[in-house]
């Protein structure tokens, strides 16, 4: 069997950020070989989450992607099982890449974003990865993407505390008003989040 040295649990941690004695352990079951020891910890990672499958995920991030141009935007609502967590610079990251990656894709469910390629693998795959890192369950819950068509104009919230987020689309006489209108935009979508209506006009009642 190889000897397992400080250096090789170092480099694979650094590869891999799971845990040192993970790591050790890895190495260890597969006797020093670095590539079938990221491959045992990634399955490992797919059953902690197997494991957490039964928890509660009730707190969480909401996670914002806007075009530069204002012509599509992505909300994001990622759980975990505690406000810690939710302040985790991994959790928020992982929030991040999500609402990015579901702008980039344009899925509309969690299956078909789950099967979506991302970096070496699938983007299941890396969601497991960094579920394992973090060590609580973590889900993405839902998400929605709003594209506001010729002539039109999307953008959005997401207030200090992450919890509530708002999408808000226009349509506009042309192209140079639309441009105009998203600063605007944000600020409709800042005044929903906080007063929580639920229609646009009275007439709507």
């Amino acid at each position: 069997m190889a000897e397992v040295t400080a250096a090789m649990v170092k480099d694979l941690r650094t590869a891999t950020d799971a845990p040192m004695m993970d790591c050790k352990k890895a190495l260890t079951e597969c006797d020093g070989d670095m590539e079938k020891a990221k491959d045992w910890l990634r399955d490992r990672g797919m059953a902690q989450t197997a494991k957490k499958a039964d928890r509660v995920a009730a707190e969480g991030l909401l996670g914002l992607k806007v075009s530069e141009t204002f012509a599509s935007a992505s909300l994001v609502e990622v759980n975990s099982e505690t406000d810690f967590v939710a302040k985790n610079d991994g959790f928020i990251a992982l929030v991040g890449n999500t609402a990015a990656h579901v702008f980039t894709t344009g899925v509309s469910t969690v299956e078909e974003l789950n099967e979506t390629s991302y970096e070496t693998g699938t983007f299941s795959e890396y969601f497991t990865a960094q579920v394992a890192r973090i060590g609580e369950k973590i889900v993405t819950r839902r998400f929605v993407t709003l594209n506001a068509g010729e002539n039109g104009c999307v953008n959005g919230y997401v207030h200090s505390n992450g919890r509530v987020g708002v999408l808000v689309a226009a349509k506009c006489s042309d192209a140079k008003v639309a441009e105009a209108l998203a600063p605007m935009l944000k600020n409709v979508a800042m005044h929903a989040a906080a007063m929580k209506p639920t229609t646009l006009t009275s007439k709507d009642f």
